[in-house]
């Protein structure tokens, strides 16, 4: 079982379906089926970014579980026309992610 651990809100986010791209800094070459796990770390209360986020969601954070499954289909490098692309098409998504060339 493979498992990656992000923190809340972004963990519950892609649980919910609301984040489905999940970007990194570094390319990933392990596709297939991965779990989630949703880091012990607390949003802090003065953290606007993550507590905006977390206004997206339907159900509770996970704090310190594994609680959904989901595919790792692809890996794509930012570029500036790919990061606007994601800001026109689906702008929630967008606001959950780095989308920083």
């Amino acid at each position: 079982m493979r498992v990656i651990t992000l923190q809340e809100p972004w963990a519950s986010l892609i649980g919910e379906n609301i984040k489905v791209i999940e970007t990194r800094s570094w390319p990933c070459h392990q596709y297939g089926e991965l779990y989630i796990h949703a880091g012990k770390s607390v949003i802090p209360k003065n953290d606007s970014r993550k507590n905006t986020l977390a206004r997206l969601l339907q159900g509770p954070l996970h704090y310190g579980t594994i609680f959904a499954k989901c595919t790792l289909s692809d890996c794509i490098e930012i570029t500036e026309e790919y990061a606007k692309k994601i800001q026109e098409e689906n702008p929630t998504c967008y606001l959950c992610g780095d989308f920083t060339p």
